[in-house]
């Protein structure tokens, strides 16, 4: 008996969701009683959730991550964050 193992056919993930929390740092400090904040825009800790409408695929990733595959780097340079 002959197995044949087709070729796994990858998703191009051309329409693609991500939505992103926490991209940025908010500090907040108390000085004479008052308190101030600051958002600092660009943490790199943000998780981002991915949904690609073509093939169903929903993931969580963590900007942080080593692992972010190289078509979801792409994208955030596109978008610019």
């Amino acid at each position: 008996m002959t197995v044949r193992v087709n070729p796994v056919v990858r998703c191009p993930h051309k329409r693609v969701l991500i939505t992103e929390y926490g991209g940025w740092i908010t500090e907040h400090e108390r000085e004479n009683g008052t308190w101030g904040h600051c958002n600092i825009p660009g943490n790199y800790n943000s998780r981002l959730d991915v949904k690609c409408h073509d093939c169903g695929m929903e993931r969580t990733y963590w900007r942080h991550s080593k692992r972010l595959p190289n078509w979801l780097r792409t994208a955030l340079a596109e978008l610019g964050i």
